[in-house]
């Protein structure tokens, strides 16, 4: 039967049945769409609980490699190069603009 004809014979019907066909294909419907949601929430949740299990076991390792001197002042020093390198490249581009805008 195909859809088509589904619909025709729908017509033909008393309105109260046409009522009732109706709402066992919306309720379908809806049953159906919550499935969906409630299998993908599932998924998301159990994946997150995973993802925060693993978060929370590295920063555990972290803490407990990187306790010595030595590795926070490399640490340190690391920044430190990093915030003098983005602040010289700051410099330049606020002087390159201070030469192009030049009045």
């Amino acid at each position: 039967m195909s859809l088509k004809s589904y619909i025709e014979k729908t017509k033909a019907l008393p309105e109260n049945e046409k009522k009732r066909v109706l709402f066992v294909w919306v309720f379908s419907l809806t049953f159906i769409i919550f499935l969906f949601w409630a299998i993908n929430f599932t998924i998301v949740v159990s994946n997150q609980s995973a993802e925060d299990a693993l978060i929370k076991e590295k920063a555990k390792l972290m803490v407990n490699s990187s306790t010595t001197p030595d590795t926070m002042n490399q640490k340190i020093n690391w920044t430190d190069q990093l915030g003098s390198s983005i602040n010289n490249n700051l410099d330049s581009i606020k002087e390159g603009f201070n030469v192009l805008f030049k009045k």
